[in-house]
């Protein structure tokens, strides 16, 4: 682990996730902070909160956890604290940070996000780059007073292709973001680093998209997407057949279902 020797005494951590954790005790041992706050996701879990609790009360640093609620940004406690700290860094916390909060530290907060930006702005950004048939990456980035539209600190490309699911991306995603996070941090805390306005195509996406697609796969009367189901399945041969297909990648894929009834009869 390396240990820095620049004068940093209090940070502020806006964390979900495994990647909030690796973050939350990367900066607690390389960086020695004498005070952290923590700032978790409204929804999140009481084992998740206790993991941070753990982790916090096993170093001998003054801390503090909040739960954000709408009102919490305005308790004193908090902004007496937060006023105090030299930095921030967000991941994967699923709340706009209020622009009077970025203003505190002039600024000084990062974003770990995966996705390529501009493309994948908002939630659910690797999933929608899957259905929408774009490339897939990471960035990290300031935060400002626009959802994920802060200037690129540094970003990169992940590689994939038309069998990558989301849950693969996303492994590969949250393992470079912590990659990269570690390789700036340092720089970026002293001011050593340089950063990029975003610029290109770009999409965004609520959180309530996806559910809409998932909904609609199951309320509708999806017969096109059944009749390609039963191809799959026909086509699907004990000797080691499978379907083929020709996709916009110009590559032929092999395809085959794994499927699994949750419910016995249809969905109202």
């Amino acid at each position: 682990m390396i240990q820095y020797h620049f004068l940093v005494s209090a940070g502020a951590l806006f964390i979900n996730g495994d990647l909030g954790i690796l973050v939350l005790e990367y900066l607690i041992k390389s960086l020695k902070l004498q005070d952290v706050i923590v700032v978790l996701n409204s929804n999140c879990t009481e084992e998740y909160k206790n993991r941070i609790t753990d982790i916090l009360n096993s170093n001998p640093i003054e801390s503090r956890i909040w739960i954000t609620t709408k009102t919490f940004w305005k308790d004193d406690a908090f902004l007496n604290k937060f006023r105090k700290c030299n930095f921030a860094v967000s991941a994967l916390y699923n709340h706009k940070i209020p622009n009077e909060i970025i203003e505190m530290l002039n600024g000084k907060i990062m974003n770990l996000h995966p996705s390529y930006l501009p493309l994948g702005r908002g939630n659910d950004p690797i999933p929608w780059g899957i259905i929408e048939g774009e490339v897939q990456g990471v960035s990290i980035h300031f935060v400002n007073n626009q959802i994920d539209e802060g200037p690129i600190i540094v970003k990169k490309l992940i590689d994939h292709d038309m069998s990558s699911n989301a849950g693969q991306i996303y492994e590969i995603a949250m393992k470079e973001l912590f990659h990269l996070f570690k390789e700036i941090i340092a720089d970026w805390i002293a001011n050593k680093t340089t950063s990029q306005s975003q610029f290109g195509k770009s999409s965004y996406h609520l959180s309530q998209d996806l559910e809409n697609i998932r909904h609609k796969l199951l309320t509708s009367d999806n017969f096109e997407i059944e009749k390609v189901v039963r191809i799959i399945n026909a086509l699907h041969f004990m000797d080691g057949r499978r379907a083929e297909v020709l996709l916009s990648d110009g590559n032929i894929w092999k395809i085959e279902l794994v499927m699994e009834k949750i419910t016995n009869g249809r969905v109202n």
